[in-house]
């Protein structure tokens, strides 16, 4: 038999076919739709949350170069900047610290810096231009503010700084000025000409700078690769191939690019999963489209088949359909889609480190994916239904129903009779697959909805509250306030304005928290053996097992000592407590402390902490416990340990102690005039801030309000589909079954007793999603729900049947009123005209 290979006739069979089949377009672009429009969103806000987050970073960092060579002299400097890897560069030169009394809290970098360097930075001036003059100066205004200086070009600013511990004093006029963020870098620029700093360093021997890796005077210089990929590598490659010795982390990687900092499959593995999810979904629905399509069609495939017409060019027209409909759904998803994930990406990062550093991206990937997943979703769904064309038969193809046509089973035989919930039960089982796809569909929709629901009633506002404040008010230094930089341990939260907030006779207490982080603790057996074991394991980061050979060798770790108020006391209750139990009364005698580091230390053992002046004390451990966030800084050093005693044991161990944050309690109805005062306080003592309860509550509710969005989005998406599925299987179910429909009138059967089979096949299909969302779907919503949320220090799981129970509930009354619907299609016509469609 020979073969036909005509492509322009197939091309309009696709095209005809498509015209005469208008509603199974509809649903079929719909499909399409949805589908693109979930991948698009979800690539969408993933883009845009990894470019927020590498923006963030870079700012944490201070700069968005790739990497940087720093202590580096002109002549290194001109070798490397020749180098083929390097495609941009900026330099920059340290001259010192800014030491005036308003920068105490907050450093402040004395450096010059040429336009790349600064815009690198984020340190451009947006209001005059980088200094040229000796004379000049560029700043950020919150540093402007901090002096007091009018944000105004030529403003004078008196600048204090030291070098080679000779102190200077020097007017500038200000030349440049931009807004930066006070919070997020770990220090700020004072930008100054290249003469300045060349004329101040004069005399200053450059080697010596070297060997102590000051760098005062030196070149930094700042760079951008071909690409982020393997920066490390990149930067040792160049310094050996121009003969430049970087040894002594003379260069930086800038850890803030995604590739550089991708740990393996558990960062991404919640977006795959994302992904798969949608594929699923995405082909459950195109799928059921495109099968129950060529089932209603199965006749005209096979009149082709008689015509000469190939299985290949049969597969080929139901592909040639599916492309035409993609061309049509994908580009309205893809704008949908778009613009759903624009916004959505800050509702996300609201509350976040990325808040003010949220950036829509619209990267050329976001569309090429979405465009190549929903493509793959489209062309799966459609192979089987085309090869069901393919293969059948044309005598089959005439009285094809989409039941599998070599059944095995015999003919069923009845004493009692047709009873019609028996033979609805039999028909939804004439076509499992469609079945199975309708009802997987179904349950997936439900499964996530309840997933969702059960997540936010776990969240808890009285958990969320302790793990950020326990009074009305937290006051303290600015950066204690803030996750992106170290406390910065000075006396700006003094003893006498603690004393002042607690006269006042609208405060009930206030409970300080003092903080010291330069202590030191000896190691013990117990920590020698745990150091030298991760000592052993690290076999390629040389920096830490120096690091840790350091420590070892000195017999120190690093400690952070806290100083608890007593009002603190009550905080250590039993889920808070690792090992051992707090006795207030003990703990306030001063012998004893708590510690958190829990293979470190055991309750009993003694441990000595060093001050930097050489002042060591002796305690015992009491307990060990839970490192609490309402109190921590944010940071840990490796190897260490977090110690906490009684406050007065602390102001009597170390001398000048640093409060690092109070708890205020306002009296029962005084909370306004409490807050008015601590306003007062704050706006009379720079870098001193304070957060009220109300803020963390409205953090709360906001954070609940941004996650139901996102969640409760993507479960009416995927419900969507579902119901999409749903109607489809019954509409075209119920058409398809028109001429059996006539026959079982011919003989008896009533409309009604046909409206009521066909009520018992949608009330089985919901029955049935039903008894599986109650059973494999509660187990699949606790392992997602406990996966999820257990982390979350602000959840408690409490098993929720209600959303399984409103949604079974709104899905059996949608399986009720659906095939009354439906059958109104076919209900006005004739039995006789019924019967002559089939002849």
């Amino acid at each position: 038999m020979f073969q036909n290979n005509n492509s322009k006739i197939t091309k309009k069979l696709a095209h005809r076919t498509l015209k005469a089949n208008k509603s199974r377009n509809v649903f079929a672009i719909l499909a399409i739709v949805l589908t693109t429009l979930l991948f698009t969103s979800v690539f969408t806000v993933g883009t845009n949350l990894l470019k927020s987050m590498e923006i963030a970073t870079m700012k944490q960092v201070g700069s968005s170069a790739h990497g940087s060579f720093k202590g580096i002299t002109e002549e290194q400097y001109k070798k490397i900047i020749k180098h083929p890897l390097i495609k941009d560069y900026g330099i920059g030169i340290n001259l010192t610290i800014a030491n005036n009394n308003e920068f105490k809290s907050k450093g402040m970098e004395i450096r010059y810096a040429d336009e790349k360097w600064a815009n690198f930075g984020f340190s451009s001036p947006t209001t005059g231009n980088l200094p040229q003059n000796k004379n000049e100066i560029a700043m950020p205004t919150w540093a402007l503010d901090m002096i007091k200086v009018p944000h105004k070009i030529g403003s004078p600013v008196r600048i204090e700084y030291k070098i080679n511990e000779v102190q200077y004093s020097k007017d500038f006029i200000l030349s440049g000025f931009w807004e930066g963020d006070k919070y997020v870098s770990i220090s700020g620029y004072a930008f100054v000409s290249r003469d300045f700093i060349e004329e101040s360093m004069k005399g200053i021997d450059f080697k010596t700078i070297s060997t102590n890796r000051d760098y005062d005077g030196m070149i930094a210089l700042d760079v951008m690769l071909n690409n982020s990929w393997d920066i490390e590598g990149k930067l040792k490659r160049i310094s050996k191939e121009v003969g430049v010795d970087l040894k002594g982390n003379r260069y930086g990687v800038n850890w803030a690019y995604t590739s550089s900092k991708i740990d393996g499959l558990d960062s991404i593995l919640p977006f795959v999963m994302i992904i798969l999810l949608i594929l699923v979904s995405g082909y459950l629905l195109t799928y059921n489209i495109f099968y129950i399509s060529v089932v209603k069609d199965i006749k005209y495939f096979g009149l082709l088949k008689t015509i000469g017409t190939s299985p290949k060019q049969l597969k080929s027209i139901i592909k040639k359909q599916a492309l035409a409909l993609s061309f049509i759904g994908i580009p309205i998803g893809l704008l949908l889609g778009y613009l759903i994930g624009v916004k959505l990406t800050p509702i996300v990062t609201e509350g976040s480190m990325m808040e003010n550093s949220t950036t829509v991206s619209l990267h050329p990937m976001i569309f090429i994916g979405a465009i190549i997943f929903t493509l793959i979703t489209v062309f799966l769904s459609s192979y089987k239904p085309g090869k069901i064309a393919s293969q059948v038969s044309p005598i089959d193809a005439v009285r094809y129903t989409g039941v599998s046509l070599n059944s095995k089973k015999g003919e069923k035989s009845s004493t009692n009779g047709a009873k019609i919930y028996k033979m609805a039960f039999s028909n939804i089982f004439r076509s499992k697959r469609k079945t199975t796809i309708v009802i997987m569909s179904l349950s997936l929709s439900i499964i996530i909805l309840n997933l969702v629901a059960t997540l936010i009633s776990g969240f808890s506002m009285d958990l969320y509250l302790q793990e950020y404040i326990r009074g009305d008010f937290v006051i303290g230094d600015s950066t204690y306030h803030t996750h992106y930089v170290n406390f910065n341990e000075e006396p700006t939260l003094t003893r006498e304005i603690c004393d002042d907030i607690e006269k006042n006779n609208d405060v009930a207490r206030i409970d300080k928290v003092y903080f010291y982080g330069p202590g030191e603790t000896g190691i013990n057996d117990n920590i020698r053996k745990i150091l030298t074991e991760e000592k052993e394991n690290l076999n390629d980061d040389m920096d830490r097992v120096k690091g840790l050979e350091m420590y070892l060798n000195e017999g120190k770790i690093m400690a952070q000592v806290y100083g608890l108020d007593e009002g603190w006391f009550d905080i250590y209750r039993e889920d808070n407590i690792i090992e051992g139990e707090f006795h207030g009364e003990k703990f306030k005698t001063g012998k004893y402390v708590l510690v958190d580091e829990e293979e470190y230390y055991d309750v009993g053992d003694e441990i000595k902490i060093t001050l930097l002046d050489g002042k060591e004390r002796t305690f015992e451990v009491m307990a060990v416990v839970d490192s609490l966030y309402v109190y921590d800084v944010k940071y840990f050093n490796h190897p260490g340990t977090k110690i906490y005693m009684p406050s007065s044991s602390f102001v009597d161990f170390i001398e000048e102690p640093v409060i690092m944050s109070a708890q205020v309690y306002a009296k029962e109805g005084k909370v306004n005039p409490v807050e008015n005062y601590i306003k007062s306080v704050c706006s009379n003592t720079p870098d001193l801030e304070y957060r009220a309860k109300t803020s963390y509550i409205d953090e709360y509710k906001s954070f609940v309000s941004n996650f139901s969005t996102v969640g409760y989005s993507l479960s009416l998406l995927i419900g969507v589909i579902g119901i999409i599925n749903f109607i489809n299987t019954l509409l075209t179910s119920i058409i398809s079954r028109k001429h059996e429909f006539a026959l079982l009138e011919s003989i008896g059967m009533t409309k009604k007793q046909l409206k009521k089979m066909l009520i018992y096949e949608g009330l089985y299909y919901g029955g049935i999603t039903t008894f599986i969302v109650f059973t494999i779907g509660t187990f699949i919503v606790q392992f997602g729900v406990k996966s999820l949320g257990n982390p979350m220090p602000h959840f408690v799981y409490n098993f929720n049947i209600m959303p399984t129970v409103i949604s079974s509930f709104i899905l059996m009354i949608i399986s009720f009123i659906l095939p009354i619907i439906c059958y109104s299609s076919i209900e006005k016509l004739s039995v006789i005209e019924r019967l002559r469609e089939m002849e």
